[in-house]
């Protein structure tokens, strides 16, 4: 509850007041989008089937979920690694920083979605798949699988969207 709260408040004050729509507060703004998005359409469904012991709305509800939490949690993390490296790019050439680049900021925050969807679209094309885990109250990559396909795929995920950025 807490985390939809705080993130819908944050984009309703950036809503409010444009000016602190700055290049460095679409970042921020972008994470807040994507945890309020998590908030959204994965913790009802999971603390809906937690509540009953077993997942509620099907196989293509179980792929929606693990697709919408895994893209969401990816623009998160990419967007984190985009502001820190946006911080330390300032902190190193503060003299050369343009804190007015808002075509940068838009370019970053469409990458992190673009980014996230080259790495949850490939279990929708064959490249391991989506379905329950645990004790079958939530659902994400087939982390258990271990084909060729999957094993290589949750290999690239890990290195890509965890280590890398």
């Amino acid at each position: 509850r807490k985390g939809i709260l705080n993130n819908a408040l944050t984009l309703l004050v950036f809503a409010k007041f444009r000016c602190l729509w700055t290049p460095i507060n679409l970042i921020l703004l972008n994470i807040s989008l994507s945890d309020v998005l998590v908030c959204v359409f994965g913790t009802p469904f999971s603390f809906a089937a937690s509540l009953c012991g077993r997942w509620l709305i099907g196989e293509l509800g179980c792929k929606w979920y693990g697709f919408a939490n895994s893209l969401f949690g990816i623009v998160s993390l990419v967007s984190l690694s985009v502001l820190s490296y946006e911080r330390y790019s300032t902190v190193l050439h503060s003299s050369q920083v343009d804190v007015s680049d808002f075509r940068k900021a838009w370019l970053c925050v469409g990458g992190t979605w673009l980014y996230s969807l080259l790495w949850t679209l490939p279990p929708f094309l064959g490249w391991s798949s989506y379905g329950p885990e645990g004790p079958g109250t939530t659902c994400s990559v087939q982390w258990h699988l271990r084909s060729p396909t999957s094993v290589s795929y949750v290999l690239c995920l890990f290195i890509f969207c965890l280590i890398l950025p």
